[in-house]
């Protein structure tokens, strides 16, 4: 699935970079809506990123405890992450139209990522793996994007603009 290989790609990524002991990656394929929370609360991570599909006007869409497609608007999402994330300081939400998202999370995590509009899958499994590579070999969180975007243009994929950093004031 594409889940899966993003995750790994991440973390051949991480698992290659200067910093790997710096990053315990946890990974969580095929997650339901009813296992955002619980497992935010188990990881407690600091770092954290969904992947998934997504739809303009109906939100994420995950799968419910009884294989139904299930339709996870952002306020609902926001509202798990960040009442189960007492030690989150980067989001990445990595689906198509999450910037909104993005800029409603940020009012309350350091850092986080959305994607305005759409992103190809060849798009985000090539930005993902560089974006963290970069994290973990001791890069800032702007210099880890504009290093993923330049992969992205490397590689002649024309998401670059999409991808977008919300950060909290204060």
């Amino acid at each position: 699935s594409r889940a899966s290989e993003e995750i790994q790609a991440i973390d051949r990524a991480i698992q290659a970079s200067s910093f790997r002991d710096q990053f315990d990656v946890q990974k969580e394929v095929g997650i339901r809506v009813s296992d955002i929370g619980p497992s935010v609360l188990k990881h407690r991570p600091d770092i954290l990123h969904i992947s998934a599909h997504s739809r303009e006007t109906e939100g994420l869409l995950l799968e419910n405890d009884l294989g139904r497609v299930s339709k996870v608007q952002c306020g609902q999402l926001k509202d798990v992450v960040v009442s189960a994330g007492s030690n989150l300081q980067l989001v990445f939400f990595c689906f198509c139209h999450s910037a909104d998202c993005a800029t409603e999370t940020s009012k309350q995590i350091d850092f986080v990522l959305g994607i305005k509009g759409r992103i190809s899958v060849r798009s985000s499994l090539a930005f993902a793996p560089s974006f963290y590579a970069a994290l973990a070999s001791g890069h800032s969180i702007q210099q880890a994007i504009d290093y993923g975007k330049s992969i992205l243009e490397l590689r002649n994929f024309h998401h670059a603009r999409a991808i977008m950093l919300q950060t909290r004031d204060g």
